[in-house]
């Protein structure tokens, strides 16, 4: 999905709606108690390397399109 060329708003949308439910799994999982099994750990990681990614690719394309407007 990251390899389409998303408006800089859908990266954003993306990035918002990752962070809520990273924030919704820590709330409802470990903070009941609840057991945590490998897997759900191996979602969270790959998700918040979601959020590097689309934080490095809006930060280029925002360099681009800013170098562009000032040539």
């Amino acid at each position: 999905m990251v390899l389409k060329r998303w408006s800089n708003l859908w990266y954003c949308v993306g990035i918002g709606g990752t962070v809520v439910l990273i924030v919704l799994f820590v709330i409802a999982v470990p903070g009941r108690g609840l057991p945590i099994s490998v897997l759900e750990v191996t979602i969270e990681l790959i998700q918040i390397i979601f959020i590097i990614c689309s934080i490095i690719i809006l930060k280029d394309r925002i360099k681009k399109s800013g170098s562009k407007k000032f040539r």
